[in-house]
C-alpha cells in the first residue's frame, strides 16, 4: 500500500515535470514567432495553455464539476 502511494506520487511528479518542460518549449517557440499585436512585449500565451491543462488534469478532484 505504501509503495503504491509512493509510485503515484512519483508518477504525478514526473508528469508535472514533463508539463513544465513542455511549457518552457512552447514559451521559447512562441518567442521565435514574430507576431505584432501593437503592444511591445505582448505574446499569445501558449505556455499558459499547457499550465492550465496540467493543473486541470492533475487536480481535477478539487474542481466542482
Amino acid at each position: 500500500m505504501i509503495k503504491e502511494k509512493q509510485m503515484n506520487k512519483n508518477k504525478k511528479l514526473a508528469n508535472m515535470a514533463m508539463l513544465v518542460a513542455l511549457a518552457m518549449i512552447f514559451s521559447y517557440v512562441e518567442s521565435l514567432i514574430p507576431i505584432n499585436f501593437g503592444i511591445p512585449g505582448m505574446k499569445l500565451g501558449v505556455a499558459n495553455l499547457v499550465t492550465v491543462t496540467g493543473l486541470f488534469w492533475n487536480f481535477r478532484k478539487y474542481f466542482w464539476w
